[in-house]
């Protein structure tokens, strides 16, 4: 089974490129696993379609890694929460 998609790629994960990207990675997996021998490199892309600068990399790279660090911030304290809620229920259980 070979996985491909947004979620999968290495670049640009949760971008139209980075489906592109991880389907152009996934398909030289298949080929590969087809023929049983190296397969010649897709170039991987090197800008993005949605490009419009030289810093715009730059900024969606690190507009990406401000997301994911706000994302693991969230799931972080409802983790904490849960866990809070889940003893408060248990030490009224056990009271009750």
């Amino acid at each position: 089974m070979h996985w491909a998609g947004t979620e999968t790629a290495t670049v640009w994960t949760g971008y139209l490129d980075g489906a592109v990207e991880s389907g152009q990675r996934a398909a030289r997996e298949v080929v590969q696993a087809m023929t049983g021998g190296p397969v010649s490199q897709v170039p991987p892309l090197t800008s993005s379609v949605f490009e419009r600068g030289p810093s715009f990399h730059g900024a969606r790279q690190q507009k990406q890694g401000s997301k994911l660090k706000t994302f693991y911030k969230v799931v972080l304290v409802a983790g904490v929460l849960c866990g809070v809620g889940y003893i408060a229920y248990r030490t009224s259980e056990k009271a009750a």
